[in-house]
C-alpha cells in the first residue's frame, strides 16, 4: 500500500497556503493509484491551527508537528521531522507543492530517506507498481514518464497542473512528536 504524506505550507499570517491544496490533489491521485491513504504533515511552533485547516481536504490524518524550531520553513529543521513522520506512518510517497519551500525542503527529505525524487511533476499515470510521474525535462522541451524505484519516493507537484483539493470530509488530527533539533547534526548535513 502506497501511503502518501503531503507537506502542508502556511502563508506568512499562518493561514493555509493554497499551493498545499494542489499538492493534496497530486497526493490523492498517487494514493488512489497505489491503494494507499493520503496523509499530511503540518509543521510550526504550534501546528494545531494549520492541521485543523487542512483536515477537511480528503486526508486520512494530519500529523501536527509542533516545536519551536519548526516555526520557520527551514530545510535543516523541517526535513528530519518530515522524514521521521514518513517512516512512522509507513509512507511510500512524500510530496508537496513545487514552491520555494517545497523545492528547498523536499530534496533534503529525499536525502534523509535515501529516496529518489521527481521534481515539478505534471501528472500521474498507471497504477500500483507501474505508477509513473509525468515531469518536464530539458527546459520543458520533453515531457517524460518517470518511474521511481525504492521503498520511499519523493516528489514536488506543479500547482498549475493539479486542481485545488476540495473539502470532502474531516480527517483525524494527530499530534506528532518532532525530533529534537540537533544543531551539530543540522550543520553537518548542510
Amino acid at each position: 500500500m502506497g501511503h502518501v504524506l503531503i507537506v502542508v505550507e502556511a502563508n506568512t499570517d499562518g493561514s493555509l497556503r493554497k499551493a498545499t491544496l494542489n499538492a493534496l490533489t497530486a497526493g490523492a491521485q498517487i494514493a488512489k493509484a497505489t491503494g494507499g491513504e493520503l496523509h499530511a504533515i503540518a509543521l510550526d511552533k504550534d501546528a494545531s491551527a494549520l492541521a485543523n485547516a487542512v483536515k477537511d481536504y480528503g486526508v486520512k490524518a494530519v500529523h501536527a508537528a509542533s516545536a519551536p524550531h519548526l516555526e520557520h520553513a527551514i530545510a535543516e529543521s523541517w526535513a528530519p521531522t518530515i522524514a521521521a513522520a514518513a517512516t512512522a506512518i509507513g509512507a511510500e510517497w512524500v510530496g508537496g507543492a513545487a514552491t520555494a519551500i517545497g523545492r528547498d525542503v523536499l530534496p533534503r527529505v529525499a536525502a534523509k530517506l535515501k529516496a529518489p525524487m521527481a521534481s515539478d511533476i505534471l501528472g500521474v499515470e498507471g497504477a500500483g507498481a507501474d505508477l509513473a510521474l509525468l515531469r518536464p525535462m530539458w527546459a520543458g522541451a520533453v515531457i517524460a514518464s518517470v518511474k521511481l524505484s525504492g521503498s520511499v519516493k519523493v516528489f514536488t507537484a506543479r500547482t498549475t497542473e493539479f486542481a485545488a483539493a476540495e473539502k470532502s470530509g474531516a480527517g483525524e488530527v494527530k499530534a506528532f512528536a518532532a525530533p529534537a533539533q540537533d544543531i551539530a547534526t543540522s550543520a553537518a548535513d548542510a
